[in-house]
């Protein structure tokens, strides 16, 4: 059946028009260990290509998209209703457009996203991209939870007027809790309950959410466009020197290590373009140790799906200080490993569905002599925070 884990090599299918992009991947699977490739070739139409994946019956399909209104997006969303369990990587241009292709395509079931590098950079540019990329993807689909792709495919996103729990107002809104900052962070098939996560988080949210997730710039700002779609908090892409206030969601942009530092009375996110850590800028390692430090230790982190070694320092930096740590669980997570392996600092670490991870969220918030209320999801929105930004440069 399509979309089954492989013992062996993973059988990969590419669909990509731009016969240079398909010419560099094609080298690169038939080099590469561990893969199989079952076939190459540009998008003609979606009965073609779909005739074609029963035939292949690949373990992985690449699939570029330039285009939001195109035939390989239609093809993709066809996809999630014949092949639910198939796991697809989108190969999108690196541009606003782009991230939007890519976004749209993480929500609704995409496992992963690769950018298009610049053709003019040469060859071996655009391989060694493809290397850094396309590879890790590939060596991890054996270990996907393929049932939770499956239900991607289910809107989980949009949730009406659902009740959910409010915290208090007046003054012990913002002195009678233990926990200072909300870290979410993730990797690897985290977008979704990213989503789900961010969507159920409380209008009255007392404290600031910082969200350190592996992608690009240019992406991240459409990540948050988005996410500010489904809440009534306020999420922005993070700039140098954002204030952070109770209330707003900061999401730490592409290419750049968000760090927190003191400015006075005032608690900032300052932005840098430091080595990368892990590999990745920005660096959820990076992030924790900061916050840690500024806020006593009063950090709450989230870990949601991915792979990889960052944030796994960042746990013990939170975990060592008197935080606390909550963990998606294997059953939710489409990749697990990094989860798991913060699992191992620690015994007894909680570990929720994505879908339960607000309400524990509150739990930490909520003074325990306050009662519960609840209040419709998308309340309005109370009026917005003014930011002060300095440009940052490359």
């Amino acid at each position: 059946m399509v979309g089954q884990k492989n013992s062996q090599n993973v059988r990969v299918l590419i669909i990509e028009s731009l016969a240079l992009m398909r010419h560099i991947m094609v080298k690169m699977m038939r080099e590469a260990e561990g893969v199989t490739l079952s076939g190459a070739a540009g998008f003609t139409d979606e009965k073609s290509a779909i005739n074609a994946i029963k035939k292949q019956n690949p373990d992985l399909l690449l699939l570029g998209v330039d285009e939001m209104e195109s035939g390989e997006i239609k093809l993709f969303e066809r996809l999630r209703k014949v092949f639910p369990k198939l796991p697809v990587v989108l190969i999108t241009p690196l541009s606003e457009k782009g991230a939007e292709i890519a976004i749209f395509g993480l929500r609704n079931g995409a496992i992963d996203f690769i950018t298009k590098p610049d053709q003019r950079n040469g060859l071996i540019f655009a391989s060694n991209h493809f290397q850094k990329r396309v590879l890790p993807i590939v060596k991890a689909i054996t270990r996907l939870n393929l049932e939770r792709v499956a239900e991607y495919n289910l809107p989980k996103n949009e949730k009406g007027q659902q009740p959910i729990t409010s915290l208090p107002n007046g003054p012990e809104r913002i002195t009678n809790y233990k926990i200072g900052l909300l870290s979410i962070n993730g990797c690897l098939g985290a977008i979704p309950s990213l989503f789900n996560l961010v969507s159920e988080l409380p209008a009255n949210l007392p404290v600031p959410v910082v969200i350190v997730q592996h992608m690009p710039k240019k992406y991240t700002d459409e990540l948050a466009r988005q996410l500010d779609g489904v809440t009534p908090l306020h999420v922005r892409e993070a700039k140098n020197s954002s204030l952070l206030l109770p209330g707003q969601v900061y999401l730490a942009p592409g290419g750049y290590h968000s760090v927190v530092r003191n400015e006075g009375p005032r608690r900032i996110l300052s932005l840098h373009r430091g080595p990368r850590e892990h590999k990745y800028r920005p660096s959820i390692d990076v992030f924790l140790r900061s916050a840690v430090n500024v806020y006593n230790g009063k950090v709450l982190g989230v870990f949601l799906s991915g792979g990889g070694n960052d944030g796994i320092d960042g746990a013990m930096e939170v975990l060592n200080a008197g935080g606390v740590v909550m963990l998606e669980n294997n059953e939710s997570a489409l990749l697990w490993d990094m989860p798991s392996k913060i699992l191992k600092l620690k015994t007894g670490l909680n570990q929720y569905p994505a879908e339960q991870i607000s309400v524990e969220i509150r739990k930490n918030l909520i003074p325990e002599k306050e009662k519960k209320i609840t209040e419709p999801l998308h309340a309005k929105k109370s009026q917005k925070f003014t930011f002060d930004i300095i440009k940052t440069t490359n």
